[in-house]
């Protein structure tokens, strides 16, 4: 079942990617336009050659919780290949012990991002995804 969560909400994303950017255009500072909900407050990305460094941190009570910095994996359309050239997005993983955390945070213009999360409960909850904007704080 998760897998089929994870495919429907990650071809709703690639079907509305927009144009081809650069994966420098997904670098910065992002901030929920809606404060999180139950996604994610904030992600900080910066490109590494061929991968990105993703930190990210999540609504708990009055403060966001840190669920650290992973590997992030470039999104590029089927039968594009270059990251920095064709990346569309970044896809990333976080994993808090409790859950898992699938990020596909998506450019959605120069100082924009559609951020999907999905996440899955190690107590056998159902996995649910949310979707909102990103804005560049700096």
């Amino acid at each position: 079942m998760k897998s089929v969560v994870f495919a429907a909400a990650t071809a709703s994303l690639l079907a509305t990617m927009p144009a081809f950017g650069a994966a420098r255009d997904l670098e910065g500072s992002w901030v929920a336009e809606r404060g999180g909900g139950a996604g994610l407050s904030e992600l900080e990305i910066t490109f590494q050659g061929s991968t990105f460094n993703v930190w990210a941190s999540a609504p708990c009570g009055r403060r966001p919780c840190d669920l650290g910095q992973v590997t992030g994996y470039v999104v590029v359309p089927p039968g594009r290949g270059d990251p920095n050239r064709d990346a569309s997005g970044v896809s990333a993983g976080f994993d808090d012990g409790r859950s898992t955390r699938q990020v596909i945070a998506v450019s959605n213009g120069r100082n924009r991002l559609q951020v999907t999360v999905i996440q899955s409960f190690r107590d056998g909850r159902a996995a649910y995804y949310t979707s909102e904007s990103f804005s560049r704080s700096r």
